[in-house]
């Protein structure tokens, strides 16, 4: 073979090479990231004990609250699902639609027995799905109580 011919050859599958580098990377780079999701307020509205949301646990399908206080406190919550969620738009909060078929509209009430730590697994994703849009979300919850006394939360969060 003609070494201008080899030369071709060569240049041409060096040129495909780069080419093909150059699409490889800008896929890496430009592959789809997770959403950041940020935590904009958490309101509970129960004196005597205290509620956040366990680190690194706040998600696109749920979160796990943490209630804690000085003094052993009884829980009790209707089953973990009467929570709602609602998504801002145009000024306006607007409950999601259910999707989730794991979702149980059955009323149970769970009592958990006095402590002074308690976690809470929230999954919306059994009722709503996971969340992909970016945008501000609120979960409230009303159908919690103390040691007797009827008590509600409200986190807001946001998703970019």
């Amino acid at each position: 073979m003609n070494k201008k011919i080899k030369f071709f050859i060569i240049s041409i599958g060096i040129v495909l090479f780069i080419i093909l580098g150059i699409i490889l990377l800008f896929y890496i780079v430009n592959a789809r990231k997770p959403h950041e999701i940020y935590l904009l307020s958490c309101e509970f509205d129960v004196r005597g004990v205290s509620m956040k949301i366990k680190e690194n646990t706040l998600t696109e399908s749920g979160m796990v609250l943490m209630f804690s206080s000085n003094d052993d406190f009884s829980y009790t919550s209707s089953s973990g699902d009467d929570y709602k969620l609602y998504y801002l738009k145009n000024g306006k909060w607007i409950e999601l639609p259910r999707e989730g078929k794991e979702w149980n509209a059955t009323e149970m009430t769970l009592t958990y027995p006095p402590t002074k730590l308690l976690e809470e697994n929230i999954k919306w994703s059994r009722k709503y799905g996971p969340l992909h849009k970016k945008g501000r979300y609120k979960l409230e919850q009303q159908g919690i109580s103390i040691n007797g006394i009827g008590g509600k939360y409200t986190i807001e969060f946001k998703i970019q």
